[in-house]
């Protein structure tokens, strides 16, 4: 009895060996069967939007390593040889794993909404003057902690409370005058879940037939403009 009780333990030390030594290799590093050993210098870390972080793999071997994110939406990856630089693009979780032969690691990453402010001005004009059928481009700048920011997207309308139809705005933000009245333009900037204040134009538009040697110009929201085009932006 003694001695299957022996043989039973002895099976199950080399079960729990054989265990360990599959486990070898996750997470935080390991070795390969080519007695190889590779690991990162960080396992977790946390930032936030706009932020980035590197890790580095540390390894004895010079195979190639091959790097994958598993949750693209929250942050992106860019990689050089034995570097990754992981940006943080909006609030959320994910890992990213480094696999160099058949050694794997992964470190963890938690991405916090951005605390500075996203920020876009209108560059010009902030002020349009244009004739029914007539089209300007409104220009913008994006910052991002007073940095140009160039990854964001812009999103254009226009005001809720402009005449209906008197102006339209594409999505890159081209204005084009539709029929007399004062509206206004707006825009911001967005990337992933931040978003910037609106910045706003304003926006006369005149008839078509509107003669520039006028003194004043047509009834406009209930008032007169004095030589809109001396100025003319469009």
């Amino acid at each position: 009895m003694k001695t299957f009780k022996k043989i039973i333990s002895s099976i199950l030390i080399i079960l729990a060996l054989a265990m360990t030594i599959s486990a070898v290799g996750c997470n935080n590093g390991g070795g390969g069967n080519d007695g190889s050993v590779m690991s990162l210098d960080k396992t977790s870390f946390n930032i936030y939007a706009f932020e980035q972080e590197t890790i580095t793999v540390e390894s004895d071997s010079n195979a190639e390593i091959t790097w994958s994110i598993t949750n693209g939406d929250v942050a992106t990856l860019t990689t050089d040889g034995k570097t990754a630089t992981i940006f943080g693009v909006r609030r959320g979780e994910t890992t990213v794993i480094a696999k160099q032969g058949k050694n794997s690691v992964s470190c963890k990453i938690v991405i916090f909404p951005a605390q500075d402010v996203l920020a876009v001005s209108i560059t010009s004009p902030l002020t349009l003057n244009l004739k029914v059928n007539e089209t300007s481009q409104v220009t913008t700048a994006i910052t991002y902690a007073g940095i140009s920011f160039d990854k964001a997207s812009l999103e254009f309308k226009v005001a809720q409370d402009s005449p209906l139809g008197a102006v339209t705005v594409s999505e890159s933000g081209l204005v084009t005058a539709v029929e007399q009245g004062v509206a206004t333009v707006m825009v911001r900037a967005n990337f992933g879940d931040t978003y910037s204040e609106w910045a706003e134009a304003t926006v006369y538009v005149f008839p078509e037939d509107y003669n520039n040697d006028d003194q004043q110009a047509p009834n406009i929201d209930g008032g007169y403009i004095e030589d809109p085009f001396g100025g003319y932006e469009g």
